[in-house]
């Protein structure tokens, strides 16, 4: 799925990215942090897609 929320995703990318790359883990911990988080957030403009659509019904 590509998220196009324009510098909103990027900027929060950027944030996770810095904040995992300062964990104390292996680098496969860290990429699976950062694929969990991805997703999560996916979901959640999923989530905030569908509510709008509903609301505008």
């Amino acid at each position: 799925m590509k998220i196009d929320n324009g510098g909103e995703y990027a900027y929060w990318l950027a944030d996770i990215k810095e904040f995992v790359s300062q964990m104390d883990a292996t680098e496969i911990e860290k990429r699976a942090c950062i694929a969990y988080l991805i997703s999560w957030y996916q979901r959640r403009v999923l989530h905030r897609i569908k509510r709008e659509e509903y609301e505008a019904i």
